[in-house]
């Protein structure tokens, strides 16, 4: 599959909110923003749209089913297995460990974990990537062998489902918010996602994209209010924003987010929103790197040094996972192309 310059860049903006909500989970201001929600929808809907690209790139290349699920399942573990499980690994022998929840991560079960627990548990942004999983088990076989008539319906009732599933668990106050974790209440952003690689694949209109992303924000408002409409609107704007990236392959800004530093970043978002997260629930490790820290001037006092330690020691992790291990292993899913 061709790259798309620009799209490293947007994993540098939606990676960079969720490192900025956890380090400053304790300010009032940032929760108010939500920039950790809003940077995992990014990530939803970039998914949503690379994914379903290649499920109907090779539909329509005739691979028969068998191949193209052995070939995409194959790729998919390369990519996303080593890390994850390499992590859990590193933290289950330093650090508080994982205790009695170490199962429900190792079977990708980390979001019916937090509606069922709550959060405080090590690992709780394994949510996102649970979803993520759960979403590959189930969608490709359904978009790959239904009818091209039928994607588009399947499609928008992923959208449907995911508004209303929203919906009710942000505006029915007896249910727990932490079921918004789920698959299920997820599936707007996959939805979208996917809906921009079927407008793209099968040469439907931008306009598709643009109708799509205006009645899903219409019905939303009409149905619910507050933190429910704020979303719509953000991943409404955050689909249109990647179908332009896409689309617009020459544009100036597209040069920005290919600047090397920030894609880069892009590169390694998958490390860095594994790693940094596990290190900041383990931030009391490092409570005398922080006390040093904090007498060479006074602001430091104010969590700072815990930011710039676990902040330099993320990025650090990150860099060498994906120098040294993630990238070796990367060259095996090259091996192992559609046909």
């Amino acid at each position: 599959m061709r790259r798309i310059e620009g799209l490293d860049g947007i994993r540098m903006i939606a990676v960079s909110a969720v490192v900025v909500s956890h380090f400053f989970e304790s300010s009032q201001n940032v929760r108010e923003l939500h920039l950790g929600h809003f940077g995992v929808m990014l990530f939803f809907i970039l998914s949503g749209f690379l994914i379903s690209s290649i499920i109907l790139k090779q539909k329509i290349r005739g691979l028969p089913l068998q191949s193209f699920l052995k070939q995409f399942y194959v790729r998919r573990t390369l990519r996303i297995f080593p890390l994850f499980y390499l992590s859990i690994l590193v933290f289950s022998i330093f650090g508080k460990g994982f205790g009695d929840f170490l199962g429900w991560h190792l079977g990708y079960a980390s979001n019916f974990l937090l509606a069922k627990e709550g959060s405080g548990f090590l690992g709780t942004h394994f949510w996102s990537l649970a979803v993520e999983e759960q979403f590959y088990l189930i969608f490709p076989l359904f978009l790959f062998t239904c009818k091209p008539r039928w994607e588009s319906a399947i499609i928008a009732g992923l959208i449907c489902m995911g508004m209303l599933s929203r919906c009710l668990f942000w505006n029915v106050d007896s249910l727990n918010s932490n079921f918004d974790r789920l698959l299920t209440t997820n599936l707007d952003c996959l939805g979208l996602g996917a809906a921009l690689a079927l407008s793209k694949i099968r040469a439907h209109s931008d306009r598709l994209v643009f109708l799509l992303c205006a009645a899903y924000l219409t019905i939303a408002i009409s149905l619910c209010n507050g933190l429910t409409s704020v979303h719509a609107a953000l991943i409404s704007m955050f689909a249109m924003s990647i179908a332009w990236v896409d689309r617009h392959q020459d544009a100036r800004l597209i040069q920005f987010l290919e600047l090397k530093p920030i894609r880069y970043i892009g590169q390694i978002s998958y490390g860095l929103y594994v790693w940094h997260y596990l290190l900041w629930q383990n931030k009391i490790e490092f409570e005398p790197w922080c006390e040093l820290l904090n007498s060479v001037h006074p602001i430091l006092q104010y969590g700072h040094s815990e930011r710039v330690i676990i902040g330099t020691l993320s990025l650090v992790l990150s860099i060498i996972s994906w120098e040294f291990f993630e990238k070796q292993i990367l060259t095996l899913k090259h091996r192992i192309s559609y046909s």
